[in-house]
């Protein structure tokens, strides 16, 4: 009964790995969707970790990566009031916002 165990565990382990299960250091898994004031997909993003100029027209965000995001009222590389969208969830976009970071 050990065998077929071990075998399946031999098996996913080396399935992670070709696969690539382990992300890059800094690399956001997955992506954002951002959306115009019409509901209609005006961005799609694939960002690793780091800041970025906020699409233009974006009203609404919705976060498809493994890391949380903010979303900056201030340009990047400036210290300024956030608000941060988790895995999984959305936002609005108010007017002030001028950058997003993702977080790793």
């Amino acid at each position: 009964m050990r065998r077929p165990t071990a075998a399946a565990a031999t098996f996913i382990t080396a399935s992670t790995l070709v696969l690539g299960g382990v992300p890059a250091a800094g690399a956001a898994v997955g992506h954002l969707v951002f959306l115009g004031g019409s509901g209609t997909s005006t961005h799609v993003a694939y960002p690793p970790a780091g800041c970025y100029e906020m699409p233009a027209d974006s009203t609404f965000v919705r976060n498809l990566t493994n890391s949380p995001v903010e979303l900056r009222s201030e340009p990047c590389g400036v210290d300024g009031a956030f608000e941060q969208v988790l895995p999984s969830e959305g936002a609005a976009i108010e007017p002030e916002t001028v950058s997003y970071q993702v977080i790793w």
